[in-house]
């Protein structure tokens, strides 16, 4: 990780230098190099802070498309499935059980609603998801 933070470091510190260059040499004016420097940092601090999907994280993505197909033509048991599998390939993906919740409860099954919209909360309570989960059981007047 401090090898590529270096590297990156190391980048961006190239940029900036030729973007100062560029507007003491006067090939660019100030609001283009401002622009490209508010460009390349932005691009630095999302690299380092952005979250990869990791094989696993992709695979429970692919589960949770598939839920949210069968869920849309309402059928909540096959959505159920594919969010099931979401859940076991990764168990972290807080959006996996918001929507296994909002399945369960299309289908009366309240505990299993409740269970599913806890653990959406607890695996990544500062996710859409997690407040998503916070809503519906504020709206189905669980908690």
């Amino acid at each position: 990780m401090k090898n590529k933070l270096g590297k990156r470091a190391h980048k961006l510190e190239e940029n900036l230098v030729e973007h100062v260059k560029a507007f003491r040499e006067k090939e660019a004016d100030a609001g283009t190099v401002i622009a490209r420097i508010k460009k390349d940092t932005k691009r630095f601090f999302s690299s380092m802070f952005s979250k990869r999907a990791t094989g696993s994280r992709k695979k429970a993505i692919h589960y949770v498309k598939q839920g949210m197909k069968e869920f849309n033509k309402r059928d909540h048991r096959e959505a159920i499935h594919y969010f099931e599998k979401s859940v076991k390939a990764d168990p972290n993906y807080a959006r996996a059980y918001a929507y296994l919740g909002d399945a369960h409860h299309k289908l009366r099954h309240t505990t299993k609603a409740v269970s599913a919209w806890q653990m959406a909360i607890e695996v990544d309570p500062k996710s859409d998801a997690a407040q998503h989960a916070k809503d519906r059981l504020r709206t189905a007047n669980v908690s």
